[in-house]
């Protein structure tokens, strides 16, 4: 089973730094930082390594926690049934609804 660890989305290899370092002001930093939350509000929901789930008719046992990628987000996992390894997207309906979530969140903290 893989080490639950953050992904080096450049390099495309696991993470295990982690850098409390924030730029206030850089837009690069800012949609980093949104990432990042979406990330943990996905583990909340059950997206996070080590955890089992149901998806597309079938059980995985997720081996990565979400990570970004070019069409959203998602999580690598083994297939119950095979055991084969597949990354599996995360369904946008659950993006939507954490992105809705924080925007809302952050309109009451700005007000």
């Amino acid at each position: 089973m893989k080490c639950c660890a953050s992904w080096d989305r450049q390099q495309n290899i696991p993470n295990t730094h982690h850098s409390n370092i924030e730029i206030i002001g850089d837009p690069m930093a800012i949609q980093i930082n949104q990432e990042a939350e979406l990330c943990e509000r996905l583990k909340t929901l059950g997206y996070a390594c080590r955890n089992r789930i149901r998806m597309y008719g079938e059980e995985f046992d997720l081996t990565s926690n979400p990570i970004p990628d070019e069409n959203g987000f998602a999580v690598e996992a083994i297939s119950r049934k095979s055991g084969n390894s597949r990354k599996l997207r995360i369904p946008l309906s659950i993006l939507q609804m954490i992105a809705k979530d924080l925007a809302a969140s952050t309109s009451r903290s700005a007000a």
